[in-house]
């Protein structure tokens, strides 16, 4: 299955909450303690906000890894 790289986007917290919530226990040792809210939906959706920020300022970049569509590029 081919994959891409790409910056990560507000209507990714939907998906990032559910991945969250599906391995915190197996992450829990080594992940910092996160509050509950962090495994929400809103608590991504605030997490993408601040990462849009950072990437503005250029202080960070989050990406997500994801299948490619047919017609993208693949990694």
């Amino acid at each position: 299955m081919p994959v891409r790289l790409r910056p990560t986007v507000l209507d990714d917290a939907e998906a990032l909450a559910a991945l969250a919530r599906s391995q915190r226990e197996h992450l829990g040792p080594w992940e910092p303690e996160r509050p509950a809210h962090w495994f929400t939906e809103a608590g991504q959706r605030e997490a993408l906000e601040q990462a849009d920020r950072d990437r503005a300022a250029g202080r960070s970049y989050a990406f997500v890894i994801g299948q490619a569509p047919r017609d993208g590029v693949a990694v």
